[in-house]
């Protein structure tokens, strides 16, 4: 799918210091494109990809930086999923799933990209996270024993305040369903 948006007042956060701050930007331009492909076989195997690109341009004729990309905004990123499972493998009604998840941001201007020079300039680099579940059910899902390893390669991660994520974590979830 495409799309374009002429925003009137954009409010956008801005970082600084302990607390970000927000500042309206008078009219700002957003052009885009989204994609998924999804794929399924049965119920052992899925398979899910996206992307997205965004490009938001200042419009306001009267600002200095007239045209510039709107900063601390990701512009190109995209995840994918594949999941492969299979019932009563350990009992009836029961289920193993594995999934693998990849999450992909392209690096980003932190400020305005038009100021500054560009070696001084301070940016979001590109992240390219795996992550991943081992999930055991019984009785139709309603019992639940998950292990999950986030960030499995122990990648630099950072939010889009240049605040660095923590890294890989290992995590043990136990759910139960009440019906």
């Amino acid at each position: 799918s495409g799309f374009y948006r002429s925003a009137v007042d954009f409010i956008n956060a801005v970082p600084g210091g302990v607390f970000s701050s927000f500042t309206n930007i008078g009219k700002v331009n957003i052009s885009g494109v989204d994609g998924e492909l999804r794929y399924s076989h049965k119920d052992w195997l899925s398979f899910t990809v996206n992307a997205s690109y965004m490009d938001a341009l200042n419009a306001d004729k009267s600002s200095t930086v007239f045209e510039d990309r709107i900063p601390n905004q990701p512009w190109l990123f995209g995840n994918a999923d594949l999941g492969l499972g299979k019932n009563d493998v350990l009992g009836k009604d029961s289920r193993i799933q594995f999934n693998w998840f990849s999450q992909y941001t392209h690096w980003f201007y932190l400020n305005w990209p038009s100021r500054g020079f560009a070696d001084g300039k301070s940016r979001i680099p590109t992240q390219f996270i795996h992550n991943a579940t081992f999930t055991y059910s019984t009785h139709q899902g309603r019992y639940n024993l998950s292990l999950e390893c986030r960030n499995i390669f122990d990648q630099t991660a950072y939010d889009s305040f240049r605040l660095q994520k923590p890294g890989r974590s290992l995590l043990v979830k136990l759910r139960y369903f009440i019906q």
